[in-house]
């Protein structure tokens, strides 16, 4: 490969590190950890649910390193909690992104190291 090749090929990968790493530098708030959606009970004693569990309710489910805590979110929030959820989850694959984009980067640089490698006789 002719080292104009593997300058465009590094220079792509630039660029596309520049465009993920853009979305991190927003300032809109996130929701980390992870949501669920399950049935519970609503707790009055005539309501059907007392049988079985029957309303949708949403739980965030976080942790702070060493405790894990489940948060009940309100019917009024979830669209809220869960856009701004989407948003972490769209940042941890650009996470995952920018590793193979790192990588590619380094085979890219290792293989110009071998284009360039001489042997001295």
């Amino acid at each position: 490969m002719s080292r104009k090749n593997f300058a465009q090929i590094l220079k792509e990968i630039n660029e596309q590190r520049q465009q993920l790493i853009a979305a991190f530098l927003e300032s809109s708030p996130l929701i980390v950890g992870s949501i669920t959606q399950t049935k519970g009970r609503c707790g009055r004693q005539n309501c059907a649910c007392v049988q079985h569990p029957t309303h949708e309710i949403t739980l965030l489910m976080s942790s702070d390193g060493i405790k894990r805590t489940s948060q009940l979110i309100r019917k009024n929030d979830v669209e809220e909690v869960m856009s701004q959820w989407q948003q972490y989850k769209t940042l941890r694959h650009f996470l995952s992104s920018l590793k193979e984009l790192n990588q590619k980067e380094i085979k890219t640089l290792q293989e110009l190291i071998q284009d360039r490698k001489r042997t001295y006789k």
